[in-house]
């Protein structure tokens, strides 16, 4: 039992640096600027582009906003929402209730529905 219980834990890391390059390189591959996506219609001048890129640490190799990505994460900074520009957290948690109950009641949907159904069809 203890064996099978650390060899699940030691599978954490790896999922994890997994995951985080998944989503950190498939970010990469959406097309278009992200500053200038951060800027909208009305576009930017280039000294501010240049700004904002160092900033949100763009100018820096992708090694090194990998890391920060980690770090960020790894300390809770999900960063902040391009729409509302509030901490992305904040709005995680306000939405997450919302969320669970949508799961809970598609689980008692499939209970009382699907259970029944199953159980005529055999």
């Amino acid at each position: 039992m203890l064996r099978f219980v650390l060899t699940r834990l030691s599978l954490v890391i790896p999922t994890f640096i997994g995951m985080t390059l998944l989503v950190f390189f498939l970010i990469r591959l959406v097309p278009g600027d992200p500053i200038e996506t951060l800027a909208g219609e009305r576009g930017i001048d280039a000294a501010r582009h240049a700004a904002l890129l160092k900033e949100y640490q763009l100018d820096q190799p992708i090694l090194v906003q990998y890391a920060t990505y980690i770090g960020r994460v790894l300390h809770g900074d999900l960063g902040k929402s391009i729409v509302t520009q509030a901490p992305v957290m904040k709005e995680f948690t306000a939405l997450f209730p919302a969320t669970v109950e949508l799961g809970l009641c598609a689980i008692l949907f499939a209970l009382l529905i699907g259970l029944p159904a199953g159980i005529l069809a055999a």
